[in-house]
């Protein structure tokens, strides 16, 4: 198919029409460090096995949600806390009031009264919690 001179000048026009967009969707794109990086590829492929197990039979879909949900928070953290070059990656643990207790020696309680930023037992930085579907507890591990 050949192209008229029109034609393409029209192309060439949308398409730099675009430009601007682009740049300014880039802009608003958060650079991550490396480490950050990394870990969300890592966190697709967990995305990937979950799917794969789903798949398969080899968890149900309450397990399967769970853990879903697990991952979308800790890449919002990881994005978060990844923006900046210099800044180590902290390791994040996502916990139901059920996972709670194998962290925390009476974890359930401690953290219904914590606030944000708070340091919990000298191992813990409690970053909050969030609702979706159950509640789930955002901690950052210290030592």
């Amino acid at each position: 198919m050949l192209f008229c001179k029109q034609q393409v000048s029209l192309l060439l026009a949308l398409l730099l029409a675009f430009v601007p967009e682009v740049a300014a969707f880039q802009k608003r794109v958060p650079t991550l460090n490396e480490e950050a990086a990394r870990y969300l590829e890592f966190l697709r492929e967990e995305l990937a096995e979950l799917d794969f197990q789903l798949d398969k039979g080899e968890i149900s879909r309450p397990l399967y949600q769970r853990a879903v949900t697990k991952i979308e928070i800790i890449k919002g953290l990881v994005i978060r806390y990844g923006k900046a070059d210099n800044q180590r990656l902290p390791e994040f643990h996502v916990l139901t009031s059920d996972d709670l207790q194998s962290f925390i020696p009476d974890g359930l309680s401690k953290l219904k009264q914590a606030k944000k930023d708070q340091i919990i037992d000298g191992k813990w930085r409690y970053l909050g919690k969030t609702v979706k579907r159950e509640t789930f507890y955002m901690l950052e591990r210290l030592d």
